[in-house]
């Protein structure tokens, strides 16, 4: 599974900024030959599937193939974008390089695949196999000779042979996207497709690869979809030892923050009530707000982070560490957002280090985090937790922390008399004119690499 960023997202102009975008890919889980002048004959396990028309002494002998994939790995709320069938080119007939039409149609009625195999003309069906008689040899025949299908083309591709280097037959159509998204509504309805090439052209028929190939690449399906945007805030990094809480939006649209509360055993608190360090509380996408939480414990403690009052509301992230089993760590585990109520990460008494998340991990998916995602590491609050970013902008009130960066470092926020920041950059340091410097303030900064940890 691929995970594209919105610039692509972009150039899909239907597809909104705050959805993810990904696909996947599927060989089908079953395909077959039919050939019209053998009736029972098949080529179920064969290597080969074949389409068209032949020429020279079996002239009238036209070829039709049939793929089935399933669909049932894809996510239930899986919004289909566009649907790609793209197929080896083995042969041709007389092997000309001419391009023919090939289309797909949508199949009616189910239909089997046995163990025939041939070279090409077929071979005896067996059990279950699709021939041009039979869908089901030999219990269960087609309504119409050659298969039941939809009349309309659900995508037609010119298709050419070429000895080298190997060509592709590639079909991308809304027919098909309809097709997809008709059978995810009702699986029962997925038949798959029949591929024909064009029966009124001598010499059109083509010889691809089926799914039992072996050497070239088999028939796939790319499937590009979206979910839809889920509101996620994660618990991104936490000082305990200075008493601040870093929250981070990955992709979300905006999330306001005021209705969120934080936990730890029986003590909670909205997020509300408490003093944003950095940040704001409207949480827009890829940012981070930093607050202090004098409830957080310094060496054994739990965060439970809820949109809305804990007594009511889902968990919609956590963490624990110290010792394992806190209060609510069993009901972590039940809202799938930490591993097991056992696992908890050590404490640490250093006041320049925190849990982070692992700033090497992409968490865009909103996907679920837990004890192994989080490192120990030098406090990094920024979005994402890399010790030695390309640069840094900072905003807001900027709390007590070191800031390193192997780029240029620019200040456009406050620097108060309580904290004493420190600023590292192998480039420059740059404070821009809206910094606020506070009277009695204390920082330090320097043009060096990065700190080790």
């Amino acid at each position: 599974m691929k995970h594209f960023f919105c610039i692509l997202v972009f150039i899909l102009s239907s597809i909104a900024c705050n959805a993810q975008l990904d696909s996947m890919s599927f060989t089908p889980v079953k395909d077959n030959s039919m050939f019209s002048e053998s009736p029972t004959y098949s080529d179920g396990a064969g290597y080969n599937l074949y389409a068209g028309k032949t020429t020279g002494r079996a002239a009238s002998q036209i070829r039709r193939a049939l793929l089935k994939f399933s669909l049932t790995n894809l996510p239930n709320n899986a919004q289909i974008q566009s649907v790609k069938l793209t197929m080896p080119v083995i042969q041709a007939a007389g092997n000309t390089t001419t391009p023919h039409n090939f289309s797909l149609h949508k199949l009616l009625k189910d239909w089997g695949e046995g163990t025939s195999t041939s070279s090409g003309q077929g071979s005896p069906a067996t059990t279950n196999d699709a021939t041009w008689s039979y869908n089901f040899y030999n219990s269960s025949t087609w309504t119409t000779a050659g298969g039941d299908f939809s009349p309309t083309a659900s995508a037609t591709s010119a298709v050419a042979y070429a000895s080298f280097p190997l060509k592709f037959g590639t079909w991308n159509s809304t027919g098909m996207k309809d097709d997809v998204i008709a059978w995810l509504a009702n699986p029962s309805t997925n038949f798959g497709w029949i591929l024909r090439g064009e029966e009124s052209v001598l010499g059109s028929a083509k010889k691809f690869t089926s799914r039992e190939e072996g050497f070239f690449q088999k028939p796939t399906l790319t499937i590009v979809y979206t979910l839809p945007a889920v509101e996620k805030v994660f618990i991104n990094e936490v000082n305990p030892q200075k008493k601040w809480i870093e929250l981070y939006n990955p992709v979300s649209p905006s999330v306001n923050l005021n209705n969120y509360w934080i936990a730890n055993g029986n003590t909670s608190v909205s997020l509300a009530n408490l003093t944003v360090l950095n940040g704001s509380l409207t949480l827009d996408s890829a940012k981070y707000v930093v607050l202090n939480w004098t409830g957080i414990s310094q060496n054994d403690g739990e965060l439970a982070l809820f949109n809305g009052n804990p007594s009511t509301t889902e968990m919609k992230d956590y963490l624990q560490y110290g010792s394992g089993n806190h209060q609510r760590s069993s009901a972590a585990v039940t809202a799938q957002v930490w591993d097991n109520a056992t696992n908890f990460l050590p404490s640490i008494s250093a006041d320049t280090l925190t849990f982070s998340l692992n700033g090497n991990n992409i968490y865009t998916s909103g996907k679920a985090t837990n004890s192994t995602s989080f490192v120990t590491q030098r406090q990094t609050p920024t979005y994402k937790n890399l010790l030695c970013p390309p640069n840094i902008s900072l905003t807001g009130n900027i709390i007590d922390a070191t800031y390193a960066t192997s780029g240029s470092l620019q200040l456009s926020g406050n620097i108060t008399s309580t904290s004493f920041s420190k600023f590292s950059s192998e480039s420059f340091i740059q404070l821009n004119t809206n910094t606020l410097i506070e009277q009695g303030a204390k920082f330090q900064g320097q043009i060096s690499g990065c700190p080790n940890n």
